[in-house]
């Protein structure tokens, strides 16, 4: 039987199934990531402008007829509280992180979520996590982007995505790793309280 070389790189025997479909739109999900995260360290701090640049992202592939969602509410990539609410829910990690110093001189409420954007844990936990957090609309809540070389999560020890810690005035109060209910959640809430 002989084989040819799969998109990959990778032998496939021969005749089995390319699938380009299924290719082509990871392919087009590593472009728009990619692009998106581009234009967030670009403009790291202005959500505004990236929620400008979004909508004109989205009104363009709509004209090119490109099925496209409504983009989220500007998003904060720094200190700026993000309220609890199902958009939030939706809005990227952010790649631009705080020090350990400015997040432990933080005063009140704090839930430091550590994760990214392609993590499929990440996706899964993002409607528990709004079920949870729909009733603390003025909690702060920062969506801070982890990985290698990314110090703040390692000041935290994290070692899977997503982790939430909960924070009062610096201090972790609670951590609840990988979430599939929101029970631990809330659980995590009522200690900051």
């Amino acid at each position: 039987m002989l084989r040819g070389l799969a998109p990959s790189g990778r032998l496939r025997p021969r005749g089995a199934p390319h699938k380009p479909d299924v290719l082509s739109r990871i392919a087009d999900q590593q472009r728009n990531c990619a692009r998106f995260s581009h234009a967030m360290r670009a403009l790291s701090d202005s959500s505004e402008r990236i929620h400008a640049l979004r909508c004109a992202d989205v009104a363009a592939r709509s004209a090119a007829g490109a099925s496209v969602r409504k983009p989220a509410r500007p998003i904060s990539v720094t200190l700026k509280a993000l309220s609890c609410t199902k958009s939030a829910m939706t809005t990227p990690y952010a790649t631009t992180a705080p020090t350990r110093a400015e997040v432990d001189a933080l005063a009140g409420a704090t839930v430091l979520e550590f994760g990214t954007d392609w993590c499929g844990y990440c996706r899964g936990a993002q409607s528990v996590i709004g079920e949870a957090f729909a009733a603390h609309e003025a909690l702060r809540h920062l969506k801070i982007e982890d990985g290698p070389g990314r110090p703040l999560g390692r000041s935290f020890k994290v070692k899977l995505w997503p982790t939430l810690i909960f924070l009062r005035d610096g201090v972790e109060v609670a951590r609840v790793v990988r979430p599939t209910e929101a029970e631990p959640l809330r659980e995590g809430l009522n200690a900051l309280a």
